[in-house]
């Protein structure tokens, strides 16, 4: 993309007309970008072939506005680009510049749609036609929140651990602290670094920290973090709220090896309420599970986990079970995904479930929430608490209650 003398001379230029800034289409949100291309050396690629971008728009003064392009590389990682941009004076066209080479320009279809065009000239050249899609406030995949940790992580390579941590815990950041969200973080043994509204937590270990219900949030979130990065949810105390508990969706990644941070969106209208007595039986209902599984071998317990009429499927509780790769062995509710690799499968917010499960079974069981088809509902999306246990070295199970 071009210098960003190039974009300071065009914003510049618009300034300089005199336009009157009346009706100024506010693009501030988030983006999904499919698009279509060719690339040198490497030809014609589409959204089809790649996973789509979301360009989230954080900051907007009139014409002018900034975020990041959030994307994927091959090896599955987050990545995340700044951008800026100019609406022209007539509210369609756009000039769109990064921090790599080559520059973009478009135009406003509609409040929700955008069109741009993307030329990059030299040994590298490459074009291409990207459609953006506004997302609903609500919705996801909470690029927003994403490039909130780019850019602390970026803060914390750019000016060093000791001076990131003073300013994570200042709770009057102006970049660090935005309403409800800011930065939160730990090394990888579980000690706290930065708390901004809980200060007195800095210096604990706080390892085997558990929210109400019984997730252990910093270890959930430790474990996606050693991974580059994760969502990860929990109950926690809401700032904007009067420190009322609320569930919590959190997105962590690693600065380096010896400390990672995260930041979060509080789920405010979400109940995440479950009784101690659901808790309790759903231990036992996996305990029992387990037992079984562990007196009659695996064939014959994968048959009854499958079996609607058995044992283990009532109203309140059935048992799901995978192998440590990710294979699904049991699930009666979903008959049809046994056999087939859910290792990466994420729920509505991006949250790897099954990945969480895992690593929570390797470690001696434990519970974790995420959004899953609640089969007492016409399989309609709820929140779900599950508890999971280790049957041997080879696969493991649980079992779950709606909120």
């Amino acid at each position: 993309m071009k210098k960003v003398l190039c974009l300071a001379l065009l914003v510049l230029s618009l300034f300089a007309t005199g336009v009157c800034v009346a009706e100024v289409p506010n693009l501030k949100g988030n983006w999904t970008v499919s698009w279509g291309g060719y690339n040198a050396g490497v030809g014609y690629s589409n959204a089809t072939q790649n996973e789509p971008f979301v360009m989230a728009i954080t900051e907007q003064e009139g014409r002018v506005f900034s975020g990041n392009l959030i994307y994927k590389h091959e090896n599955g990682t987050a990545a995340s680009e700044e951008l800026a941009g100019v609406i022209g004076s007539d509210n369609k066209s756009l000039y769109i510049a990064g921090v790599n080479q080559g520059y973009s320009l478009g135009s406003i279809v509609s409040k929700d749609e955008i069109e741009l065009i993307y030329l990059s000239s030299g040994k590298a050249m490459s074009v291409g036609v990207d459609k953006l899609s506004r997302v609903a406030s609500a919705g996801i995949p909470h690029a927003d929140l994403v490039a909130f940790v780019d850019n602390a992580v970026a803060y914390a390579k750019t000016n060093g651990r000791e001076k990131a941590i003073k300013e994570f815990n200042n709770n009057k950041s102006a970049e660090f602290i935005k309403g409800d969200r800011y930065i939160f973080a730990c090394d990888f043994n579980g000690v706290v670094l930065a708390s901004p509204y809980l200060p007195d937590d800095v210096g604990k270990n706080e390892l085997h920290l558990k929210d109400p219900n019984g997730v252990e949030l910093v270890r959930n979130q430790l474990s996606g973090a050693e991974d580059g990065l994760r969502y990860a949810y929990y109950i926690f105390p809401n700032p904007a709220h009067n420190n009322k508990l609320e569930l919590k969706l959190t997105y962590a990644e690693k600065v380096d090896d010896t400390w990672w941070l995260a930041s979060g969106i509080y789920l405010s209208n979400m109940s995440a309420n479950f009784s101690q007595e659901s808790r309790n039986n759903l231990i036992s209902f996996v305990d029992a599970a387990v037992k079984y599984a562990k007196d009659n071998g695996k064939d014959k317990a994968l048959k009854t986990f499958n079996d609607k009429n058995g044992t283990f499927f009532n109203e309140s509780f059935y048992v799901f079970a995978y192998d440590f790769a990710g294979n699904v062995l049991a699930l009666p509710i979903q008959p049809d995904l046994i056999g087939k690799n859910r290792i990466d499968i994420t729920d509505p917010n991006g949250v790897k479930f099954s990945r969480d499960m895992i690593a929570l079974a390797k470690s001696g069981g434990g519970f974790t929430y995420y959004i899953y088809p609640d089969p007492a509902r016409n399989m309609t999306l709820g929140l779900k608490l599950s508890y999971v246990a280790k049957v041997d070295d080879t696969w493991w199970l649980g079992a779950g209650v709606y909120a």
